[in-house]
C-alpha cells in the first residue's frame, strides 16, 4: 500500500476480488455522504508492490543488492540526510533505529547486530552501515510506502520535532511531477497553512533551481481604449449562413491596441477544442472536472495538453479550479508563453489545412488579411486564427447548437475565406468589447467608393453578358464557329440511386460501407510474457497430454531468451523432486530452446490474411505463421470484444517468441478500405501525445497474401453485387 496524500490519495494492492469487495464499499459510503466518486482502478499493474505478497522475493532481491552495494563507502555519507520509505526516519546507525526496523519487518540479518550492538558499532562502522542499507531496501518493496509521514518530517518545523526544509526538489521529468505534486496538495492542508516551503520540480523549474529566471519589467498602468461597439458586429455565439459586410472605419481613424494572446487564452482555446464546445458556451464557473463530466480519461488527456501547450508540466489543482481561478493560474506560472504551443500549433494547423484546401489558401492568409486588411497587430491575428479554427468545426457542441459558428466546414473560395476571417475579427472584437472596422481607403477629404456599385460596374464589362463576352460572341457568329455545346443533363441524386439499387441491389451501401479506421488496429507482441505463465500452466498440465503434444509444446519456447530458460531450470529441478520424469525432461528441453538464438522459419515473413475468423482455414493458416515466428497482419469485417478475445487466444495458444499479430477491422468488399489498409500497412503509424511523437508500427512491405474469403467467381444465377471485385 502507497499512503501518498493525507486524506486523499492511497494507492492499494489486492486480489481481484478483494478490490471489487473495496469498490463496492467505497461506493456504499458514498452514496450515504453525498461525495464524489473516490476508488479509481489503475489497469495494467499486474504487480503487486509495496505488499506482504513480493516478501518471497527478498531474499534474492538482498543478494542483488549485496553484489552491488560498495562496501567501502564513508557512513556519514547518508547519516543525517537519507529518510527510507521502510521507516520515514532520517537514516542513523543507532540502535533504536535498527531496532525498529526488526520490529517492523523480519530482517534476520539484523539479529546478529543487534545480538553485539556495540562492538558493531565501534569496530566495523562502514559494513553495519551497508548491512542496514541493504536491509531497508530489499525490504522496501515489499512494505507500505509510508509518504505521509516522511512529508510530516521533511515540511513540519524543527522546534515541532520536523526538519523544517525551506526548498523542496523532485528530480524528475517535468511531465509527470509526481512527488511534487504530492508536496504542494500536503502544503494546502490546514496544519501548513503557515508554510513557506518552495516546491520545485527539477526540469519544469530549471530556471528557478539554476537562478537563470528573470522577473518581467512592471508595465506602466495604461487606461482601457474607450469605443462604442460597432452595432453590426454580430455576439460571438450566433450562427450566422452568410457574415455581413464588415463596417468601415472613418479614413484616418486610428486603429485599436494590439490584444496579447497568453496563456489564459490558450487554456479556453483548448477546452473549447477537447471538449467539442464553442468558447461562447464555456462559463466562468466551468471546471475542466464539470465540463468533463469526470470522465478521467478525457480530463487526463485535458490536462497533460494543457501542460505540455503552456510548458509547465502538471498544474496543480487544475481539474478542481473554476474558469477564473485556472486562467489566472496559468496566466501566473506561464509568464513567458508564445502562442502557439506544441498542442494547439498541431490542433490549429490540422484544422485550417482542411477548411481552407479547397480555395487555394494557406493558414498564413488569416494573419495576412488581419494585419494588412484589418491593420492590426500581431496579437489579433493569433487570436483570429483560432477563432476559426474553432468556429469552422463541423458537428454540434455538447452544449447544444453548430460547432461552426462562423462556416461549418471548408471553404470553397477565397472571398468565403475572407468572410469567415471578417466574421472572425468581429467575433473577437465583441467578446473584448472593442470597437473595430475595417479601414477605409483614401484621404481624409476623399469619398469612399460604393462597393455595390463597383461590382455592378465590373460585370457590365467582364460579366457573362458584359461587352466583352457580347464582342467574343459576334466574331464567333461571323466565323461560324457559334454552334452551341450540349451538355447532357446531370442525372439527380435521387436518379443515381435508384441506378445503383437496380444494378447492384438496395443493400450495396451496406455492403461496401467501409469500418477501417487506423486507430483501432490491435497488436499482440508479448510472447516473452506469456511463456513465463506457461511454465506454470505446464505444472497443472497432465503427463498424458503432455507426452501426446510433446513436439509442440516443446518447440513453442524456442528463443524465449534467458529468463525463461532459467525459470524452465527452476521447473525442472521441482519436477525432478516431484518425481515427474516427463515434466523434468520436457523442462529440460524448453530450458535448451530458450537459450537457441535461432529465428523461427517464418521470421521473416510478413503476410496479410483475411477472413480469419473461429473456426476458418485462415485461422489455421494465421496460426501456423505465429508458429513459425512471422508477423501476420489479419483483417476480420468487425472487432468486437468476442473478435478481439478470440485473436488473443489464437495468438497466446500459437505464437513463437518474435511473432506479432496485426489485427484491423476492414471490409474487403470496399475498395476504399482496401486503399486505406495498403496505405497503413505501407506506412510507419505514428501517434502526438502533446509534444512527444510516439512510434507505434513501422512501414511493412508484404511477402505473403492469404485472401481467403475473397470470391473471384460467382454462379450465373448470382447478382454481381454479391462479389467482391478480386484480381
Amino acid at each position: 500500500m502507497n499512503f501518498n496524500l493525507r486524506g486523499s490519495q492511497y494507492a492499494i494492492a489486492g486480489t481481484v476480488r478483494g478490490l471489487e469487495a473495496l469498490e463496492a464499499e467505497v461506493e456504499r459510503r458514498r452514496e450515504l455522504t453525498g461525495g464524489r466518486r473516490s476508488f479509481i482502478l489503475v489497469p495494467g499493474i499486474d504487480v503487486p508492490f509495496h505488499s506482504r505478497v513480493l516478501r518471497v522475493g527478498v531474499a534474492d532481491f538482498r543478494r542483488s543488492l549485496d553484489r552491488v552495494m560498495p562496501r567501502d563507502k564513508d557512513p556519514d555519507v547518508i547519516i543525517g540526510r537519507y529518510i527510507p520509505n521502510l521507516v520515514p526516519r532520517l537514516f542513523t546507525l543507532d540502535r533504536d533505529f535498527i531496532q525498529e526496523i526488526r520490529d517492523l519487518v523480519p530482517a534476520e540479518p539484523l539479529d546478529e547486530i543487534l545480538a553485539d550492538y556495540d562492538t558493531w558499532r565501534r569496530e566495523r562502522p562502514r559494513e553495519l552501515a551497508r548491512v542496514v542499507l541493504i536491509e531497508l531496501l530489499a525490504w522496501q518493496f515489499a512494505s507500505p510506502v509510508r509518504w505521509i509521514e516522511t512529508q510530516d518530517l521533511l515540511f513540519i518545523e524543527e522546534a515541532a520535532g520536523g526538519l523544517g526544509v525551506e526548498r523542496f526538489v523532485e528530480i524528475g521529468v517535468k511531465t509527470s511531477p509526481t512527488v511534487a505534486g504530492l508536496a504542494t496538495n500536503t502544503l494546502k492542508l490546514p496544519e501548513y497553512a503557515h508554510s513557506t516551503v518552495e516546491v520545485l520540480n527539477a526540469e519544469r523549474d530549471a530556471a528557478v533551481l539554476f537562478a537563470t529566471d528573470t522577473d518581467p519589467e512592471p508595465e506602466p498602468e495604461a487606461d482601457e481604449p474607450i469605443g462604442e461597439v460597432a452595432e453590426s458586429v454580430e455576439p460571438a455565439g450566433t450562427a450566422s449562413a452568410a457574415p455581413a459586410p464588415a463596417p468601415l472605419a472613418p479614413s484616418g481613424a486610428a486603429r485599436p491596441d494590439d490584444i496579447a494572446f497568453d496563456a489564459a487564452d490558450a487554456t479556453l482555446a483548448l477546452i473549447a477544442l477537447s471538449a467539442k464546445m464553442r468558447i461562447d458556451q464555456i462559463e466562468e464557473l466551468d471546471s475542466i472536472e464539470s465540463i468533463t463530466d469526470g470522465a478521467s480519461s478525457r480530463r487526463n488527456q485535458l490536462l497533460v495538453d494543457l501542460g505540455s501547450e503552456l510548458n509547465l508540466g502538471a498544474i496543480d489543482g487544475a481539474a478542481e479550479a473554476d474558469l477564473a481561478g485556472l486562467r489566472a493560474q496559468v496566466t501566473k506560472l506561464a509568464r513567458t508563453y508564445k502562442p502557439y504551443g506544441p498542442v494547439l500549433s498541431d490542433a490549429i494547423n490540422d484544422q485550417l489545412r482542411t477548411v481552407l484546401g479547397p480555395s487555394g489558401k494557406r493558414p498564413g492568409a488569416i494573419a495576412e488579411r488581419v494585419k494588412k486588411t484589418w491593420e492590426l497587430g500581431d496579437g489579433w491575428a493569433k487570436h483570429v486564427t483560432v477563432e476559426v479554427a474553432l468556429g469552422t468545426r463541423e458537428g454540434t457542441s455538447v452544449r447544444g447548437s453548430a460547432l461552426g459558428n462562423l462556416h461549418e466546414g471548408a471553404l470553397a473560395d477565397a472571398a468565403s475565406v475572407d468572410k469567415v476571417i471578417d466574421a472572425a475579427v468581429a467575433s473577437v472584437a465583441a467578446r473584448r468589447g472593442v470597437a473595430v472596422a475595417l479601414p477605409s481607403a483614401g484621404g481624409s477629404g476623399g469619398a469612399t467608393v460604393d462597393a455595390a456599385a463597383l461590382s455592378e460596374f465590373t460585370d457590365q464589362i467582364t460579366g457573362p453578358d458584359g461587352v466583352l463576352a457580347s464582342a467574343a460572341r459576334l466574331v464567333l457568329g461571323q466565323l461560324g464557329l457559334d454552334d452551341p455545346v450540349t451538355v447532357p443533363a446531370a442525372a439527380t441524386d435521387a436518379e443515381l440511386i435508384d441506378l445503383v439499387t437496380a444494378e447492384l441491389g438496395a443493400d450495396w451501401p451496406r455492403l461496401v460501407a467501409p469500418v477501417f479506421d487506423a486507430k483501432k488496429s490491435v497488436v499482440f507482441d508479448d510472447r516473452w510474457a506469456s511463456a513465463r505463465e506457461d511454465l506454470v500452466k505446464l505444472w497443472l498440465t497432465d503427463e498424458g497430454d503432455i507426452d501426446a503434444d510433446w513436439a509442440r509444446l516443446s518447440e513453442r519456447f524456442e528463443g524465449t531468451g534467458h529468463v525463461v530458460a532459467t525459470q524452465a531450470t527452476w521447473w525442472q529441478g521441482k519436477s525432478l523432486a516431484a518425481g515427474r520424469q516427463i515434466h523434468a525432461s520436457l523442462y529440460g528441453r524448453i530450458a535448451a530452446g530458450a537459450e537457441n538464438p535461432d529465428p523461427g522459419p517464418c521470421s521473416d515473413e510478413v503476410a496479410v490474411v483475411t477472413g480469419a475468423s473461429k473456426g476458418s482455414i485462415a485461422a489455421s493458416v494465421v496460426a501456423q505463421l505465429l508458429d513459425g515466428g512471422a508477423t501476420v497482419i489479419a483483417t476480420t469485417s468487425k472487432l468486437d470484444d468476442q473478435r478481439l478475445a478470440f485473436y488473443r487466444t489464437l495468438y497466446r495458444d500459437h505464437a513463437r517468441y518474435g511473432a506479432v499479430l496485426w489485427v484491423v477491422a476492414a471490409n474487403m468488399a470496399s475498395y476504399a478500405d482496401i486503399d486505406a489498409l495498403v496505405e497503413w500497412v505501407g506506412t510507419e503509424q505514428t501517434e502526438s501525445l502533446g509534444p512527444q511523437s510516439i512510434h507505434i508500427k513501422d512501414a511493412q512491405t508484404p511477402t505473403l497474401l492469404f485472401p481467403f474469403a475473397a470470391p473471384v467467381s460467382s454462379a450465373i444465377c448470382r447478382r454481381p453485387a454479391r462479389v467482391p471485385r478480386w484480381k
